[in-house]
């Protein structure tokens, strides 16, 4: 196999370490990737939908999402089985 000089590989290391550590301490905690943009908004969507049903819970409203599985499962239990 081909050697290459010392001051290459002592680059390409430099440069692998630096790209590991801006990876280590991008914001958000996820690698930026094309699809992280996505992930984000994502994760933040899930955090505030979290949040109102927390809401919902202490206002004494049951969240929606509750009350149509509620529906379904009551419906589900209404039909004889076969």
């Amino acid at each position: 196999m081909n050697q290459s000089p010392p001051e290459k590989r002592d680059h390409a290391h430099d440069r692998t370490r630096d790209a590991r550590e801006s990876a280590l301490s991008y914001p958000g905690h996820y690698l930026p990737t094309e699809a992280g943009p996505t992930i984000a908004f994502s994760c933040s969507e899930m955090h505030h939908r979290g949040q109102l049903m927390l809401i919902e819970r202490m206002l004494g409203i049951v969240p929606h999402l509750t009350r149509h599985m509620q529906e379904r499962m009551a419906t589900a239990s209404s039909v004889p089985a076969r």
